[in-house]
């Protein structure tokens, strides 16, 4: 396979559940000096693991499927990729495309400042960061439970409470997994202290990074989409973090949906100390309701999970890098 002769290292991936605060995260720490952080999510690298695989055969389809993505950006030399990106009979690492890509868009300054990486969905995926990344710095982001369900709910209406819950329970016992096997390095920032003490939890971060902390990381500027229960959504700028919007889930969620995101999260609370309120539900009416959310969230789990494994199939076997006879021998396992 083709080999690159340099890479990325000591990247700075933040994880976390989806509207845990990793983008007001990333902002902060897009005003360090020392670092380069990509702008967008990269998405396209799930992409590449799905359709390719570890070993992409198929690089010229791999390349048009990076370039066609809505999620890189303009400061990407095309060009300097596809150079660095030749078709080979017996293809290309994705470890390899996924570090010449960011050799791209980083160009000299890579050799200088650490590059930072935010994509939510990778908390699920930590093992590929440790394949893809030279000395991968795993950064995650923690928020009160019923505060990210209640901002996955604005953002996402069609998802229900056990479902938003249960996604928050996966992806931090995700990423604790990883803390306790001490395969990466690995650094937790709580969000709720993120707002309530910026300059002290961006101090901490620093000193886990092997960075000098720097004041101008306050001082971000970030245009970000505002989403609101039965409303549509309003452009608004962020100059500075609110504390008063760390108990908007109380006015956000009704008792019901806070016993139900307890009960399915209570040991994860533990860990950072968020205080349950144990509102006063009728039990016969919440049993009732917490078995319908149980069976929605297994339905819609098993569904899932079949549709993945068969678009995944399908995406490899276009590319060519999958027989037909393995892909069935993938569906019967």
């Amino acid at each position: 396979m083709v080999g690159v002769d340099h890479q990325i290292r000591n990247p700075i991936v933040i994880v976390g559940c989806q509207r845990s605060g990793t983008t007001v995260l990333r902002t902060m720490l897009n005003q360090h000096p020392d670092l380069l952080v990509h702008p967008l999510e990269p998405q396209f690298i799930l992409g590449l693991r799905q359709r390719f695989g570890l070993c992409v055969r198929n690089v010229d389809a791999a390349l048009s499927y990076v370039l066609r993505h809505p999620y890189v950006p303009d400061g990407l030399d095309r060009e300097r990729f596809v150079r660095s990106c030749p078709a080979h009979p017996r293809g290309m690492a994705l470890k390899d495309l996924v570090n010449q890509y960011l050799l791209a868009w980083a160009g000299p300054q890579s050799a200088s400042r650490r590059v930072v990486l935010k994509h939510p969905e990778l908390t699920f995926h930590l093992g590929l960061v440790d394949y893809l990344f030279a000395e991968p710095y795993i950064v995650h982001m923690v928020r009160d439970p019923r505060a990210n369900v209640a901002s996955q709910l604005a953002r996402w209406p069609r998802f229900r409470v056990w479902e938003a819950a249960m996604l928050w329970r996966k992806a931090v016992r995700a990423a604790r997994r990883w803390r306790s096997a001490g395969l990466m390095p690995y650094a937790e920032v709580v969000y709720r202290d993120l707002v309530q003490n910026p300059e002290a939890s961006l101090r901490k971060l620093c000193w886990a990074l092997d960075l000098s902390y720097t004041d101008a990381m306050l001082a971000f500027d970030q245009e970000e989409m505002q989403y609101t229960p039965n409303s549509p959504p309003t452009v608004a700028r962020i100059r500075t973090v609110d504390p008063g919007r760390l108990s908007l889930w109380r006015h956000q969620l009704t008792p019901s949906d806070i016993r139900l995101i307890e009960v399915c999260a209570q040991e994860e609370m533990r860990w950072w100390g968020f205080e349950p309120d144990r509102p006063e539900v009728a039990s016969r009416t919440f049993a009732m309701r917490l078995l319908s959310e149980r069976l929605h969230y297994g339905v819609k789990t098993a569904g899932r999970s079949v549709k993945s494994v068969g678009r995944s199939l399908r995406w490899r076997l276009r590319a060519g890098c999958l027989t037909p006879h393995a892909a069935n021998s993938q569906v019967e396992r």
